[in-house]
């Protein structure tokens, strides 16, 4: 006696799934403690958690490191052999997350040139107005993301 208002089994998300799913959730509520508990479970790299722990704690320094370590491992593991795609979110964390941590360390000169690299204006601009002497560099910044506003906008009318 099965009703059709119940999604059968075939139709749940897998766990992975409902993980991904929730960990964005949290991302976006600003609960860093209940992010930060899913991604002891979810974590394929040991240095992620450590790296997790030390930002929770306020240190920086070590976090940005555990970061770094675990991209360099990423790297290594890639030349090896290809990565799965579940490592993806990952890889995005620590981007995320070293960004982050070069910010409350005031690593605006690194953080510039990273930008540059990504083609990040946003992330150029943001570090170009606290380094001195980029004032041109921001100029150049903003500008594009005026363009790019102002593209945006001409598509809505």
């Amino acid at each position: 006696m099965t009703s059709s208002r119940w999604p059968s089994i075939t139709s749940l998300p897998s766990s992975s799934e409902a993980m991904d799913g929730l960990a964005e959730l949290y991302g976006l509520l600003q609960e860093e403690n209940m992010w930060a508990g899913l991604w002891t479970k979810k974590a394929k790299y040991p240095e992620t958690n450590i790296a997790i722990c030390y930002e929770q704690q306020g240190f920086y320094e070590q976090a940005q490191g555990a970061y770094e370590l675990a991209m360099s491992k990423y790297r290594t593991d890639v030349a090896t052999k290809p990565a799965p795609g579940s490592v993806m979110q990952e890889v995005r964390v620590w981007e995320e997350h070293w960004i982050r941590c070069s910010k409350e360390l005031n690593q605006w000169e690194t953080l510039l040139e990273y930008g540059s690299s990504i083609n990040s204006r946003g992330l150029m601009t943001e570090a170009a107005w606290r380094v001195p002497g980029q004032w041109v560099v921001m100029k150049e910044a903003l500008q594009q993301v005026e363009k790019a506003v102002s593209i945006d906008e001409g598509d809505i009318s």
